[in-house]
């Protein structure tokens, strides 16, 4: 796990309300980890996530009673697990992002599943949050560094 003066209660995503919390993080202007940033309407995450329930596993993180950021794991149709996480931008550059991307990765193990990752190399700071303890960098084209999570 990451070193942090900081500690995290995780809350798992159970509600409709903690769903549009997920979404409202993501359309807060985040760089975007893989893909170009998209914002997201209500009914559009409502049918994403009904859609695609059964593969879908997701986290709130709370400092201080303050909810701060997510993460979820989403089964693709390729069969791979991908790692996705979202900060609010008042909290950004604190480590949360580190923390939470490495928290995805203990989690995904308890449930047998390996991460597949990819981060924008024009956003390094998406890029540090793969602890090299943790992910292994398996490639680099010109737009994306690809990692694995480590067993």
């Amino acid at each position: 796990m990451v070193a942090a003066t900081f500690r995290l209660t995780v809350m798992q995503v159970q509600s409709d309300a903690q769903i549009n919390c997920m979404r409202a993080i993501r359309n807060s202007g985040s760089d975007g980890y893989s893909g170009p940033d998209i914002q997201i309407s209500p009914d559009e995450q409502e049918a994403w996530w009904r859609e695609n329930f059964d593969n879908i596993k997701a986290w709130l993180y709370v400092s201080q009673g303050i909810v701060v950021g997510y993460g979820m794991m989403c089964k693709r149709d390729n069969g791979q697990w991908t790692p996705s996480a979202g900060i609010w931008p008042e909290y950004r550059g604190r480590g949360f992002g580190k923390w939470i991307v490495s928290n995805l990765v203990v989690r995904a193990r308890t449930f047998g599943i390996t991460l597949f990752a990819q981060a924008r190399k024009t956003n390094p700071a998406a890029i540090a949050t793969h602890d090299l303890g943790l992910w292994e960098k398996l490639v680099e084209d010109d737009d994306y560094v690809y990692f694995r999570s480590k067993p």
